[in-house]
């Protein structure tokens, strides 16, 4: 047996909570290991309440002849088990789950589908990352059970989280399965190394998500900073993605026109404050930007309480933009996106301003491509016209590929 004392908070992760009780200890029953079977999961809380869940004893055998429910047991996968017990344990976040071990890597994984439509973890790439569910995959239709395509949201930022997606983009739940993600460094995923907060990283992470979890053709939507990471991830695994969705983001970062079109919005103070932050990202102009530039994206003004639903990670934000985003540039490589993509910009977006999201629609084959300019919406359109913004999204994921 082997037991785990669970910290209130670990590497910025909230306590793990399970029908509304703080857990305590979990507990791995798997008798010695001896042979090759774990026999059930307790976890004991606060209140000293004991919840317990026991999977389909499955044996681990060789790679040769493995289900797709085994995994090789291995000295190797037995030492790995013990030294990555804890991510594996503060994944388990509902007593009702249905429980599968997988071989990734250098650690064993719990691949986890939670029946309440609860947010959950992933181990990827050595980081857990935090990620929300909405909607069934397989719906009754009749005599059959049909299949609805999978939404992958990819957040701004960076250093905000999936959270600006909600409540509003919950209602394509009728046509898609969503799954909200929080990258690596944002929101509720842990941070992890800040040398890895790059495009390639955060691109890879898309994938490997996807393996963990055995998403197959994802339909990838990028809002702003995440269409960044959607357009590394699209142009790195071509093959991989069934549709791509680039909203309110652009291949390239200039200046010029961003600053044109603040100071058209918001008058010399607004070019002022953001030309600072252009040139020198720290906290001191971060936050001017923040107070002068973020309530100029929208005609619409924003909710008041969607920052304090938000987790800030000010750090990865600064890092980023001291530093990759200077060289980024995707328009020698979009050429290499081969799925239908659905480009959306809004007509006074003054941070990716429509100019450049024109430039992803000229470099991208005209039969896979469809570019859409929102008049009166700024960054986000959804935010000023929600529900044409909506069929929009809906007729493109129900389309033919």
């Amino acid at each position: 047996m082997h037991e785990i004392e669970v910290p209130g908070r670990q590497a910025g992760v909230e306590r793990i909570a399970l029908n509304n009780r703080d857990v305590r200890k979990i507990r791995l029953v798997d008798k010695g290991l001896r042979g090759g079977k774990l026999y059930g999961i307790a976890v004991e809380t606060d209140d000293c309440a004991t919840f317990a869940h026991q999977p389909r004893q499955r044996a681990l055998t060789p790679p040769s002849r493995r289900t797709p429910n085994q995994v090789p047991w291995t000295p190797a996968s037995r030492a790995a088990w013990r030294e990555n017990r804890w991510r594996l344990c503060c994944a388990i976040v509902l007593a009702e789950v249905s429980a599968a071990f997988r071989w990734q890597g250098s650690c064993v994984q719990i691949q986890l589908r939670n029946l309440r439509g609860e947010a959950m973890y992933a181990i990827v790439n050595g980081v857990r990352l935090f990620f929300d569910v909405h909607g069934e995959k397989l719906v009754v239709d009749g005599p059959r059970m049909r299949e609805k395509p999978t939404l992958l949201l990819l957040h701004g930022g960076p250093g905000f989280d999936h959270t600006m997606f909600k409540p509003d983009f919950a209602q394509l739940a009728d046509v898609a399965q969503l799954i909200y993600l929080d990258h690596r460094g944002n929101g509720r995923s842990e941070r992890g190394d800040p040398a890895l907060w790059t495009l390639d990283q955060w691109a890879d992470d898309v994938r490997t998500f996807c393996d963990v979890l055995g998403i197959e053709k994802p339909v990838v939507l990028g809002y702003s900073f995440g269409g960044f990471v959607a357009q590394a991830y699209a142009t790195r695994y071509q093959e991989h993605p069934a549709k791509l969705i680039l909203y309110s983001t652009a291949p390239v970062m200039l200046d010029a026109p961003a600053l044109d079109a603040f100071e058209a919005i918001g008058g010399r103070e607004a070019r002022a404050v953001a030309a600072a932050y252009f040139a020198d990202p720290n906290p001191e102009t971060r936050a001017a930007f923040r107070t002068t530039c973020f309530p100029l994206h929208n005609p619409t003004p924003d909710d008041p309480l969607t920052g304090l639903r938000q987790i800030v990670n000010n750090d990865v934000a600064l890092h980023f933009f001291e530093g990759e985003v200077r060289e980024m540039d995707f328009r020698p490589v979009l050429d290499r996106i081969s799925c239908p993509t659905l480009i959306l910009a809004g007509e006074k977006d003054p941070r990716t301003p429509p100019v450049l999201a024109r430039m992803i629609a000229d470099a991208i084959s005209p039969k896979l491509v469809r570019f859409e300019l929102l008049r009166d919406c700024g960054h986000g359109p959804h935010k000023d016209q929600p529900a044409r913004v909506l069929e929009m999204l809906r007729e493109f994921v129900l389309a033919p590929a």
